[in-house]
């Protein structure tokens, strides 16, 4: 049986956006990973180059960015995801800025 985003414990908004980028099933990493992360465990990962990683550290750390925005809503995903991570890298801030933008649509 194939693990599902929804079963990873993520918000409605952060799902649909998944959904709308075409995202149809976690990677191993980020089936370990992100529940750790969304309980607030700490968790290292060493794996090889698109197996996830970028995802299983992004999402948990989106999730209570999409849920504050059910309480009072965001004027913008993108500048509030680049607040919370800094723009760490190429890689993620390309990650950042697609799924921000999927989350505004």
């Amino acid at each position: 049986m194939t693990m599902t985003f929804e079963a990873l414990g993520l918000s409605a908004p952060l799902l649909r956006a998944l959904t709308d980028l075409g995202y149809t099933a976690p990677t191993p990493v980020q089936v370990k990973a992100v529940p750790a992360a969304l309980a607030g465990g700490d968790w290292m990962v060493s794996s090889q180059t698109g197996s996830g990683k970028t995802a299983a550290f992004l999402l948990p750390m989106l999730n209570p960015i999409v849920e504050a925005d059910a309480v009072e809503p965001l004027a913008n995903y993108h500048q509030a995801a680049r607040a919370a991570f800094g723009g760490r890298d190429e890689e993620t801030d390309a990650v950042i800025a697609e799924w921000s933008f999927a989350l505004e649509a």
